[in-house]
């Protein structure tokens, strides 16, 4: 079983309570990004860095989760704004665009 990190767990509440779409969306948007969040986490660690360096570092690379609810929901209600949405976020954070397409490719199929 994965070690549960406080801080990660308050980033996803924030997000989940940010989103505005439905409950098995949100639900799949949730999954996608802890996954992410915690594979970078694990990733940092395996470098080398410390617990208090890694969650800090994996929180930088993620936008802010009211930016990101945002972005979702935006996407959600209107399709016509995802190259803007995917600019947005590739603009702020190249790796946020990444998990972005993911998503919605998965969502898409």
């Amino acid at each position: 079983m994965e070690m549960k990190i406080p801080e990660l767990e308050q980033y996803l509440i924030a997000l989940k309570a940010e989103l505005r779409v439905a409950d098995d969306l949100k639900e799949d948007i949730c999954r996608e990004i802890s996954q992410n969040l915690y594979d970078k986490f694990n990733e940092l660690l395996v470098k080398g860095y410390g617990i208090e360096d890694g969650i800090s570092y994996t929180l930088e690379g993620f936008e802010d989760p009211k930016k990101l609810a945002k972005m979702f929901n935006s996407i959600h209600r209107e399709p016509i704004v995802l190259n803007k949405a995917i600019r947005f976020a590739y603009d702020r954070k190249p790796a946020v665009a990444a998990i972005v397409i993911t998503l919605l490719m998965t969502l898409m199929m």
